[in-house]
């Protein structure tokens, strides 16, 4: 600010200079970390997204394109709209021991825009704010071929013990049949007709 003297004619400056290198620094400290929790959110190839405490989706990371919708036609949407019927059930309850502070895992059926059912392993954890909950994340993995891989395992094992049991019983029936053959062949021999 400049100093004048009673004629109003400048004689000096004054000036206050604070240090803010601490100020700086936790600014860019701050700043580096809204971009890691960006970089997460953003470029996590699963479902990333965060609800309200009435289930109402807040934001969406772009993961949910691989459903079938962009991020914006999914905000402001209860996530429930999105489950399937007979898995929506237990996902309430899971949302509900969640806004009550419990970290939940548990599996669901999402319905892709085409309406196609997809299984999902979903986590997920409370947001606390100052010892406050105030909503929930989410992370949901897409384990559809998975399952498929465990069903078709499953039927693979189902049909191996069908063979396994047919052989089996294969063998049981043959060695006395061969027993008979040989008696029969005998007797041939024997008696000639």
């Amino acid at each position: 600010a400049p100093l004048k003297d009673k004629k109003g004619i400048v004689t000096g400056v004054s000036a206050i200079i604070r240090d803010i290198t601490e100020q700086k620094e936790i600014e860019q400290e701050l700043e580096e970390n809204k971009q890691r929790y960006q970089s997460l959110f953003t470029l996590n190839p699963d479902l990333v997204y965060s609800l309200d405490l009435n289930g109402v989706i807040t934001n969406i990371n772009p993961s949910v394109e691989r459903l079938g919708y962009f991020p914006e036609q999914i905000v402001g949407k209860n996530y429930s709209d999105f489950v399937d019927n007979q898995s929506l059930c237990n996902t309430l309850k899971a949302f509900q021991k969640s806004v009550q502070g419990e970290t939940q895992s548990y599996e669901t059926g999402l319905i892709h825009r085409n309406g196609r059912r997809g299984i999902y392993h979903i986590t997920n954890l409370p947001i606390i704010v100052n010892n406050r909950i105030v909503g929930v994340y989410g992370i949901a993995k897409d384990i559809s071929e998975l399952k498929r891989a465990e069903e078709y395992l499953r039927k693979s094992d189902r049909l191996s013990a069908i063979g396994q049991l047919a052989a089996g019983i294969a063998h049981e029936i043959r060695n006395p049949l061969t027993s008979i053959k040989g008696f029969m062949q005998f007797l041939k021999e024997k008696n000639g007709d």
